[in-house]
């Protein structure tokens, strides 16, 4: 059964608060939110997939990469040279011999990582995942 609107607000609203924790059930993998420190005074929304969180999933070209990260993880880029660095060596040399000798100047890392700093961001993307279902506890209560 899929996720209604209304549940979507509530799950917002739970996971706006200090002491957050939703779990979802995708397929055979439990994803599980919950509300970790990341430092002094910050908390983030960590997903956990089956109660792990591996950084080596989120790696694209690593041998661990787990497919499931790109529904579920935040998406992160940086490019390989900062934009003053391009505009520099640009100035310096001229765009076409930049771009014959640093054929990749433009291009960017991309990885994935299990945290959210806003419950608004997550549910956004939780909500393009078609087959994502709620998962109830013991009591019957959906969270």
């Amino acid at each position: 059964m899929s996720i209604s609107k209304e549940q979507w607000v509530k799950i917002e609203e739970d996971l706006k608060g200090y002491f957050a924790s939703v779990d979802f059930q995708y397929g055979d993998t439990e994803v599980s939110v919950r509300r970790v420190s990341s430092g002094e005074g910050k908390t983030v929304l960590a997903v956990y997939l089956d109660s792990q969180i591996y950084s080596s999933w989120g790696r694209l070209n690593g041998d661990n990469f787990n497919p499931l990260v790109e529904l579920f993880w935040s998406k992160r880029q940086k490019s390989i040279f900062s934009p003053t660095k391009v505009k520099k060596l640009e100035k310096t040399y001229g765009k076409r011999r930049v771009k014959k000798e640093i054929p990749n100047i433009h291009d960017k890392f991309t990885w994935y990582e299990a945290w959210f700093s806003k419950a608004s961001i997550l549910v956004r993307q939780f909500r393009r995942v078609k087959e994502l279902t709620l998962k109830v506890d013991s009591q019957g209560d959906s969270l």
